[in-house]
């Protein structure tokens, strides 16, 4: 970001070396959080776009307006994926400390309202996403011109659930002319080896890193 109006300020969390991978998290999560309460000390508001940001500390009213953003509920809806509560208490003190909570959806919303129905007044729907306009189509590849597809936009690790999704088509894969199109980061070398049948079938695509263009056409389509 080049704005004369705003200034990044960039911390390095992933480790050069992965024998010390842990310990240079560790000192970068207190650098991270000794720059925020600098920081925080000076500005006009404070929004945090996590509950706990990289630096792993509750998030604690001071005298600035405070905003939050808040993502989902799944810790609150599937309890065992966070065992011993943590998440879920950085989370309670973060929404009771705020002046103002984002939800990027009304559904998110709703279960903010359903597990904190205090704060329904300062809350908020502010939704993800690109409205595309003024974003002009680019021509789609010639494998998917004349072909069904289905698309998948995003990380692929963890809760996000693209295993499950894979599994699924591959079910009618070998039934339909169904392509699985996916946008986001290139196949790791793990994937390469556990998606090479249906990669080499031509059925399974990836479009890393692609354009606005490029899914604007996808999801014309």
């Amino acid at each position: 970001m080049d704005h004369p109006n705003c200034d990044v300020r960039n911390v390095r969390t992933s480790s050069p070396i992965k024998q010390v991978s842990s310990l240079w998290k560790r000192l970068r999560m207190e650098q991270i959080g000794q720059l925020a309460g600098r920081i925080s000390d000076e500005c006009d508001v404070e929004h945090w776009t996590y509950y706990h940001g990289l630096c792993s500390r509750n998030i604690s009213k001071k005298q600035t307006p405070l905003v939050i953003t808040v993502h989902d509920f799944i810790h609150e809806a599937y309890p065992s994926d966070d065992p011993d509560g943590s998440h879920r208490l950085y989370k309670k003190q973060a929404i009771e400390a705020a002046d103002a909570i984002v939800c990027v959806s009304e559904f998110t919303r709703g279960q903010l309202i359903e597990y904190y129905p205090q704060a329904e007044t300062k809350s908020r729907v502010i939704l993800h996403g690109n409205a595309m306009r003024g974003v002009r189509a680019e021509t789609l590849p010639p494998e998917l011109q004349q072909r069904p597809f289905a698309l998948y936009v995003g990380r692929r690790s963890g809760y996000k659930n693209f295993e499950t999704l894979y599994k699924a088509w591959s079910q009618v894969n070998d039934k339909t002319d169904l392509a699985l199109v996916v946008v986001g980061s290139d196949w790791s070398s793990m994937e390469r080896e556990q998606f090479a049948h249906a990669r080499e079938g031509g059925n399974l695509l990836v479009y890393a890193n692609a354009s606005d263009g490029m899914l604007s056409a996808l999801y014309q389509r």
